[in-house]
């Protein structure tokens, strides 16, 4: 799917189960921060 949307980037977090948000929140809200950041 990464390669079909444009600018995206895949991401893979030391988080288990399906809410990384929830098992990882620091790691996650950098890995979107990041994001945020480089596509300004």
């Amino acid at each position: 799917m990464r390669s079909r949307i444009p600018g995206s980037r895949l991401v893979t977090l030391d988080a288990t189960g399906h809410c990384p948000q929830l098992a990882a929140p620091e790691e996650t809200a950098a890995a979107i921060t990041d994001f945020v950041r480089a596509v300004r």
